[in-house]
């Protein structure tokens, strides 16, 4: 799969990475400012 979309593992992990803090600074921010959105049991 990687090799099929030209991504080398270290870079496909550093995306997911991204990806991960992304989501949980945007549920971090909508909870901190009363938004409503909390994190979800599949959100992880």
């Amino acid at each position: 799969m990687l090799q099929n979309i030209g991504l080398s593992k270290s870079s496909y992990l550093g995306i997911e990475a991204v990806s991960w803090l992304s989501r949980h600074f945007t549920y971090w921010y909508l909870e901190d400012n009363r938004f409503g959105r909390v994190l979800q049991e599949g959100d992880l």
